[in-house]
């Protein structure tokens, strides 16, 4: 899919696919980099511009989200050490 890609950099569909594959790996940073190298085509029409912008805009939401979740279970994995230690129980 990326030598297709590379023969047409305005294939927005293709992009899109391309970084949601890596999003479903785990691969994110690919995914952005997939989207910002869509974003440098000269041939795109503002529609398909704004949506590699609101992908990548996903992209980093999502990302925030998961850091958010995460820091909140560590927040609660500690309040609940931090209550068993209260309680003697550890």
């Amino acid at each position: 899919m990326k030598d297709l890609l590379a023969l047409r950099p305005g294939f927005v569909d293709g992009h899109l696919l391309l970084a949601q594959i890596y999003v479903e790996q785990g691969e994110r940073p690919q995914a952005e980099t997939v989207l910002r190298q869509a974003q440098q085509a000269e041939s795109l029409s503002p529609r398909d511009r704004a949506r590699l912008a609101a992908a990548l805009q996903k992209l980093n939401d999502s990302q925030s989200s998961k850091d958010n979740h995460s820091d909140k279970q560590k927040e609660e994995g500690w309040k609940h050490l931090i209550v068993l230690w209260g309680m003697g129980a550890l």
